[in-house]
């Protein structure tokens, strides 16, 4: 009895455990349960958070990226229609102008918008140039540019460079013209002219009173003939044939001695003319002669050569015959004063100047070689050689090489310095053609 009693109380107790333990170990999932919903919850938070700053910061970028775009479209705008140049925008297929800038407005003295480009050009050949140039432009996709006259509505005559780009736009072929006035240009190229012939005479003027001795040197001898000739003519009665032949024989000495004095002397006029007109002349007689009219008489203790190579003769160049001289001189005078220097130290007892012809087999182009044994420049000044107002003489002016390399480069040549053991060599390049196409 007392143990069936027991028996109940145990099993009540154990069923009592058994729901503790079933309690506990439910409220354990369910406490797992609860946490891995709250991680989960958490990881959502977390995720929204990140997408919400995400969001935040493509709106910012989106923003910027708006602001800029409108702040560059104002900017381009704004360059484009304050700039000092004329701007047009035209249509490539129709070359009907869509945008004008207040500059074109100004230079041109009207508005060009929706008129036709080529409207602009009034002169008929011109018209047909610029077209050409649009042409080349859409077919090359090339920048094109070039300078044009146009005579405006106030009738005068205005240097424009025009500046011609292809673009598209919205699948539409653009051409973006630009416009500079080139007045102030001009006007500074046509000082810079003058300042160079300028420049050129003066050289000349130097020279001049060198060159005087050699007129008086080229006239003693005619001029002792002609008296000679003159004093004979005085001692004929001709009364007989053979007087009458000695008589006219000596008139046309005189008439010779006096055609020769008329040519040098217009020679020298020539020479100090200033003429800048292009001709196609041999070079090699251009340098005899020069040589000739100058320097016939040198100091004995001075010899000038000159030398070719085998043809030549024949080689000529298309250029100003008065600037070819000139450069020649330059650089012969250059030669003579280092020389004297030279030898009034008794560092040589001789001077030699030798001129040297050459003509490039394979290319169009001649050489001219001016030697001398003067001793050459210091090497700390070969870059200052051909620099204006730049010498070494006492009483020099330094303007005679920097003429001779502008000269050159108008006439598309160069001039090039070395040093050679014993002195100084000039060598001129200039392109040359061939005797047939004179």
């Amino acid at each position: 009895m007392i143990f069936r009693e027991h028996f109940i109380e145990w099993l009540i107790v154990l069923t009592l455990l058994a729901f503790v333990m079933y309690l506990l170990l439910g409220h354990r999932k369910l406490l797992k349960q609860i946490s891995s919903e709250q991680k989960s919850y958490a990881g959502i938070l977390d995720k929204q958070e990140e997408m919400q700053k995400l969001s935040q910061e493509l709106a910012v970028q989106l923003e910027q990226e708006i602001a800029q775009r409108i702040q560059s479209d104002y900017t381009k705008e704004y360059l484009f229609e304050n700039s000092v140049n004329a701007a047009l925008i035209v249509q490539a297929q129709d070359l009907k102008v869509i945008k004008n800038n207040s500059a074109s407005k100004e230079i041109f003295h009207k508005d060009m918008l929706n008129c036709n480009i080529l409207e602009l050009f009034a002169d008929k050949e011109l018209k047909n140039y610029v077209f050409e140039q649009i042409n080349l432009l859409k077919e090359n996709k090339i920048r094109r540019s070039f300078r044009a006259n146009l005579t405006l509505s106030d009738k005068v005559n205005v240097p424009l460079l025009f500046t011609l780009h292809l673009f598209s736009f919205a699948e539409v072929t653009m051409i973006y013209f630009m416009v500079v006035d080139l007045s102030y240009v001009v006007c500074l190229e046509e000082r810079l002219e003058y300042k160079r012939a300028m420049l050129m005479q003066k050289g000349k003027t130097e020279e001049l009173g060198k060159m005087i001795g050699n007129i008086a040197h080229q006239w003693k001898q005619p001029l002792n003939s002609i008296s000679l000739i003159a004093q004979n003519l005085k001692s004929y009665s001709l009364k007989n044939e053979e007087e009458q032949e000695n008589y006219e024989r000596y008139l046309g000495m005189l008439n010779t001695q006096v055609q020769f004095m008329a040519k040098t002397i217009d020679e020298f006029r020539e020479f100090f003319k200033p003429n800048k007109e292009k001709t196609c002349f041999k070079v090699y007689e251009v340098l005899e002669e020069t040589l000739k009219l100058f320097y016939s008489k040198v100091d004995r203790e001075m010899n000038v050569k000159l030398r070719k190579s085998k043809g030549f003769e024949k080689v000529q160049i298309c250029a100003s015959k008065n600037e070819f001289q000139q450069i020649i001189i330059v650089l012969i005078e250059n030669a003579m004063d280092a020389i004297r220097v030279r030898l009034s130290r008794e560092e040589i007892k001789k001077g030699k100047i030798e001129i040297v012809c050459e003509k490039e087999e394979e290319l169009p182009f001649c050489n001219i070689k001016v030697r001398d044994n003067g001793g050459g420049v210091n090497k700390e000044l070969h870059d200052k050689v051909f620099e204006a107002y730049f010498t070494t003489k006492e009483h020099g002016s330094g303007i005679g090489l920097p003429m001779v390399n502008m000269i050159l480069e108008q006439m598309a040549g160069k001039v090039f310095f070395v040093d050679n053991k014993n002195g100084a060599e000039f060598r001129i390049q200039n392109p040359c053609i061939s005797e047939t196409k004179t």
